[in-house]
C-alpha cells in the first residue's frame, strides 16, 4: 500500500513539473513580431513644457513654458523592411501638430535623408535589450535621447522582467486598457539639476534629474514613465511633463491611454491568461499540496480498514 501511495505521488509530481514547464511564460519575441502598418499608441499627459531657449538660468537650470494637457500619439503609416514611417501627433492646450518621421524598427534610430538625427524608444526588442533573467539590471551602451536640454542621455540601465507588485511592492501600472504588472524598466541620470516651471523651481536635484520608463513585458511596448524622446524635443520642442502619479504610485509623466497592439489586457481588466502566467507557481503548489493530502488521507483510511 505504501508503495502504491509513493507511486501515485511520483506520478502527480512529474505531471505538475511538466505542466509548470509547459506554462512557463516566455519573453522572447521577434523584433518586433507584432509590428504592422496601422498599429498605433496614444499616451496621455497632464502638462507639457516647452523650452524657452533664451532663458537659461543658474549653472544647469532651464526655464520652461507650460503648454497645457493633451496626448502624444504615433501610428505606423508604412513599413518597409526595418524602416517604418510614423505619423506622430502632439496635442496640447496650445494646439495640435503632426509630423511624419522614419524610424529604424530595430535600433530605434530616427532617420532623415539617410542620416540619423535622434532616437525614439517607443518599444524595445524583448529578445536583446533586457538583462539576463538572473541579473537585476545591466548597463547598455545605447543612446536614449540625443538632444535633451543640450545633453545626450545615454548608457542607461535596463532591468530584467520584474513584477511591480511582488518585487517592487508597488501598485500595478495603470493604463487606459487595464493594469500591468510585469515590466522592463529603462533608466538613466542626466546632468540637468534644476528647472523653472513658470514661477516654480524644480530642484536642485542631487545627481541630476532621473529619467525612467517602463515597457510591457510581453511585447515590449512603452506603457508609462518619465519619458521623453527626440521627436518630442526636436520636432515639437517639448522637454518636460508634469508629474501625474498619486501618493504610493510609480512616478510617470505620461501613460498608455489606448493602442491596437495586443498587450494581453483589455479595457475590462487584466486578461485571465496573464493572471495565470503570473501566479501559476502558487496555484500549482496549492493544487499539488491538496492532492497530496487527499492521497495520503485515502491511503491512511485503507490501511486502517
Amino acid at each position: 500500500m505504501e508503495g502504491r501511495t509513493a507511486k501515485h505521488f511520483k506520478e502527480l509530481t512529474f505531471f505538475f513539473i511538466f505542466l509548470t514547464l509547459f506554462l512557463k511564460p516566455s519573453y522572447s519575441y521577434s523584433q518586433p513580431g507584432w509590428l504592422k502598418e496601422g498599429d498605433y499608441a496614444v499616451y496621455r499627459f497632464k502638462h507639457a513644457y516647452a523650452c524657452n531657449r533664451s532663458l537659461v538660468w543658474g549653472d544647469s537650470g532651464w526655464e520652461l513654458m507650460d503648454l497645457g494637457e493633451g496626448y502624444y500619439r504615433w501610428e505606423i503609416l508604412k513599413l518597409e523592411g526595418n524602416l517604418a514611417t510614423l505619423k506622430v501627433t502632439l496635442s496640447t492646450g496650445n494646439g495640435t501638430k503632426t509630423v511624419e518621421v522614419v524610424i529604424n524598427t530595430e535600433t530605434m534610430d530616427l532617420v532623415e535623408d539617410g542620416k540619423v538625427w535622434g532616437k525614439a524608444w517607443l518599444w524595445i526588442d524583448m529578445t536583446t535589450l533586457p538583462a539576463a533573467s538572473n541579473v537585476n539590471t545591466a548597463e547598455r551602451n545605447i543612446t536614449l535621447v540625443a538632444s535633451w536640454l543640450n545633453e545626450t542621455v545615454k548608457n542607461p540601465t535596463v532591468s530584467r522582467v520584474h513584477s511591480m507588485s511582488k518585487e517592487g511592492n508597488l501598485p500595478l501600472i495603470k493604463t487606459g486598457l487595464g493594469l500591468i504588472d510585469l515590466v522592463v524598466t529603462v533608466s538613466a541620470n542626466t546632468n540637468v539639476t534644476s528647472l523653472k516651471l513658470g514661477n516654480v523651481i524644480h530642484g536642485p536635484v542631487e545627481g541630476g534629474i532621473h529619467l525612467f520608463w517602463d515597457y510591457e513585458a510581453q511585447c515590449g511596448l512603452l506603457v508609462s514613465g518619465l519619458y521623453v524622446d527626440d521627436i518630442l524635443t526636436q520636432k515639437f520642442g517639448v522637454y518636460y511633463f508634469e508629474e501625474m502619479a498619486k501618493v504610493g504610485e510609480v512616478s510617470y509623466w505620461m501613460y498608455l491611454e489606448d493602442t491596437n497592439v495586443d498587450i494581453g489586457i483589455s479595457k475590462e481588466g487584466t486578461d485571465i491568461v496573464v493572471l495565470l502566467k503570473i501566479y501559476y507557481p502558487y496555484i500549482l503548489l496549492g493544487i499539488l499540496a491538496a492532492l497530496l493530502i487527499i492521497t495520503l488521507v485515502r491511503s491512511w483510511r485503507r490501511t486502517v480498514v
